[in-house]
Order: C-alpha cells, then structure tokens, then sequence
C-alpha cells in the first residue's frame, strides 16, 4: 500500500461549520458535493464550489467555514503516505495541494467518494483493505483526470455526445457499435477515445450508471434486489450482485440492511 487511510467524513448541511486545525498531520482530501465554503490555509483564503476538490498539504495550517454561504455539503478523506509509496504521487499532489480543482468527470468522483465513505463506515473484518483500495484509485484517478485537462476540445464534444446518449439508455443493452453510428465514427474509434478521456470503456461507464441508481433505488425505494436487477437490464441477478460489489465495494443487500436500520 502507498497510502493509509485515517479517516473519511460527510458534512451534511450543517449550520455553523467551523474547524480549525494548527497543522493537520494528514493529507486531506475534499470534494464539494453542493454549495460553497471557505478555508483559510496558511493565512491563503481559499473558496471551493461544488464540482471541485482540493487536496490539503500536510503541516498546513487550516481554518474552514460556512463563511458568507448556507451549509455545504462535502466528502473529505485524511491519509499519509506509507515507506512504500513513490516519491512522484507526494510530488504530483504537492504541486496541486491547496488550489480547487474543477473536475470534468464530478459525477463520477462524488460516488466514487460515497462508495468510499460507505465502506469506511461499514463495520466488517477487511474494512480498511477495501477502503484503501478505493482511496488508491479514487486518488489515482482524480491526478489522471487532472493530467489529461489538455486533451483536444473536440475529443471531449465527442465523449460528451455519448454519455449524454448512454445516460439516456443505460437500462438498455449498448453496443459499442451503436455508439458509433451516433457519432458517426468507426467503433475503434469510439472505444480508443471514450478511455482516454474518462478512463474508462464505455460498458464500465454503463455500470457505473446502473450502480448509481441502484444505490438510490436500495435506500429509497421499498425495491427488492431482484426488482433493481430487472429494471436496469440485468438479465441475471446473480450478475447484478457482482457488478454492485465490484463499484461499490459491498453487496447490495448490505444496503438493504442499512435501509431497514433508518
């Protein structure tokens, strides 16, 4: 492992926010899931809106607020690094650490970071193993997209153009060759280019929507597993529990045991 989790926390709305810390120990990282909020670091004022994230260097002196705005809400994750990580990832992160950053994928990183303050939470023997090893790719994954801000506008309009299509479809199979014909480029093409810039094939994007729903469909609906299954277009719920597990990091019927504990 190159990173250790110290803890993961949700600020829910709360009304007078306020945390001062004279030098925080970890690494932080934070990402604004509504609203806007204030953080002094090292006497900087820095203001971050929802769709951004920030890491937090460690030995920074931190003050954070509501300020002049109505409650937030935010994902943070505290973590060091360990004798085994690479002297590039402290490198890569020292030199954002402490500036908003304006994701393209948001989306995609708010519920990976709800995935990841759910395992953290979750009582179970290989907790911290899973929670790790969300956090390890939740970080990796959000350096990359922040590396790859340079990538050609017109890629983006056409990577665009087919999540908004699969965003409409997602509980219908998608072919990559459908994808194709409704951008009008070859199926290598598409495949090659929706990577790139998401880091991700176009079926693991079609999961990750599905996982989504279902996440919100278990806590919010009386629906059972196999009823979730069926309506996202899963033909095999034996398939369906692994998918969930796989974004998730638990089965779905871990969140149906937390539903009936609301």
């Amino acid at each position: 492992m190159s990173i250790v989790l110290d803890g993961v926390y949700y600020d829910d709305l709360i009304p007078n926010w306020h945390v001062t810390r004279p030098q925080n120990e970890n690494y932080i990282f934070l990402l604004a899931a509504e609203g806007q909020f204030l953080y002094s670091l090292n006497s900087a004022t820095v203001q971050m809106n929802k769709g951004e994230i920030m890491f937090i260097r460690d030995r920074t002196n931190r003050i954070g607020t509501n300020g002049q705005f109505p409650p937030h809400r935010k994902y943070s994750a505290h973590f060091r690094m360990d004798s085994s990580a690479e002297p590039s990832l402290a490198k890569e992160i020292n030199r954002i650490a402490n500036t908003p950053v304006k994701l393209r994928r948001f989306e995609y990183f708010r519920q990976r970071m709800a995935t990841l303050y759910r395992a953290w939470r979750t009582q179970t023997t290989f907790r911290e193993v899973t929670s790790t090893g969300i956090a390890m790719e939740l970080v990796g994954a959000v350096l990359d997209d922040i590396r790859k801000q340079n990538i050609a506008p017109h890629k983006w309009m056409v990577v665009k153009e087919m999540e908004n299509y699969i965003l409409a479809r997602f509980r219908e199979e998608i072919k990559i060759e459908q994808l194709a014909r409704h951008v009008s480029r070859t199926p290598n093409y598409v495949s090659t280019i929706f990577k790139e810039v998401t880091g991700q094939t176009p079926i693991e994007y079609v999961h990750q929507m599905r996982t989504t729903t279902a996440q919100d469909l278990l806590l919010h609906t009386s629906m059972n597993v196999a009823e979730i299954s069926d309506y996202l277009g899963y033909c095999d719920p034996t398939y369906f529990n692994r998918m969930f597990k796989k974004w998730c990091g638990e089965p779905p019927s871990a969140m149906v045991k937390r539903r009936k504990q609301l």
